[in-house]
């Protein structure tokens, strides 16, 4: 039995969620309106809310059709922590509170990532919920304008998975989580080479516009036009400010500084590339500053027929070259030599 709680800020259901929001979030009152980012305490106030992408606390659904309230229970799932019911035409965001975060940062294990994927995609298949739903902002089950209905239920991503079964690895599709990441990450990477070559920012953002929107053709179930524009602006705003950086020359070997977001094996290849351009450039300008180091020791014996050990002493006990190349360059077999 779900308890009808509407506004209750008290429920730990509502509580878990409220404290799962980041400082600052995404949120609007109107989705035709756009979004704007907002800190915590005004964001809670809007009817739609981010739910954070780099630490997902909740595995949402979007049911869209009357009754979405009994999905779960018909679909054979796990009753939902938390039913944000529209009460004009009885639709429903289902989310399921999670009982440890899943990290989904750059630098985060894949693995959790993947397991959650295969759950959120079989959810969705199970209770009929909309396979485009992007994952990015859901009902704001805080906001008096929703039904909400709540339990005390935490899931483990193990105890999500016994409802239903999984579909292997390789045959998941991109939705929600993976469609959003491979956007932007194939779109930053291609439009990093990009920068160099534009004229404007709007130049460089109607560009990258038209590669995203070939990528989101890609997907099994294309993301939303409003999602993929942001996605255009949050990319292109970062090459045109940092524009400058892309084609940065620094110190005597005239290279760029690696990128940070440069893949780990690019990385490696290209630090030994500059390893080795390094080795040779030391040595020619240790050669380089050895051979300014002798002519300027010489200077004194100018025009003077030497004996090559005597020569050999003097630049040795006298300037400190005491180096293989001075025993090739002055061999004791040359006997009398002629100094320029």
């Amino acid at each position: 039995m779900l308890e009808l709680l509407s506004t209750d800020p008290q429920h730990p259901a509502l509580q878990r969620f409220k404290n799962s929001l980041p400082r600052w979030l995404h949120c609007t009152d109107d989705l035709n309106h756009g979004i704007k980012r907002r800190d915590k305490s005004q964001a809670i106030q809007c009817r739609y809310v981010e739910l954070y992408p780099r630490r997902i606390t909740h595995l949402a659904l979007d049911i869209d059709r009357p009754h979405a309230l009994f999905a779960a229970l018909d679909a054979n799932l796990p009753p939902p922590t938390l039913i944000v019911e529209n009460p004009s035409n009885r639709h429903a965001h289902l989310l399921y509170a999670l009982a440890e975060p899943v990290s989904a940062g750059k630098n985060s294990h894949q693995a959790p990532q993947d397991y959650l994927r295969a759950i959120q995609c079989a959810y969705t298949q199970a209770a009929g919920a909309d396979a485009g739903f992007t994952h990015f902002i859901t009902k704001n089950p805080l906001h008096p304008h929703w039904h909400t209905h709540a339990t005390d239920r935490v899931y483990s991503l193990a105890e999500l998975a016994e409802y239903v079964k999984l579909q292997p690895r390789a045959r998941v599709k991109p939705s929600g989580l993976g469609r959003n990441s491979t956007l932007f990450e194939t779109l930053r990477h291609w439009a990093y080479g990009l920068v160099a070559t534009a004229t404007s920012y709007e130049v460089l953002l109607a560009t990258i516009e038209a590669q995203a929107e070939a990528l989101n053709a890609t997907f099994p179930v294309a993301l939303p036009v409003r999602e993929v524009r942001s996605t255009c602006k949050s990319v292109a705003k970062f090459c045109w400010v940092n524009r400058h950086r892309f084609g940065q020359r620094v110190g005597v070997m005239g290279f760029a500084p690696i990128p940070p977001w440069m893949p780990a094996a690019e990385r490696q290849a290209e630090e030994a590339k500059r390893e080795a351009a390094g080795g040779q450039h030391r040595g020619q300008q240790r050669a380089t500053d050895f051979e300014a180091r002798l002519a300027q020791a010489l200077k004194p014996l100018a025009g003077q027929r030497l004996h090559a050990r005597y020569v050999r002493d003097y630049l040795i006990r006298q300037n400190g070259l005491r180096t293989q190349t001075v025993f090739s360059r002055f061999p004791l077999s040359a006997g009398m030599i002629q100094l320029p």
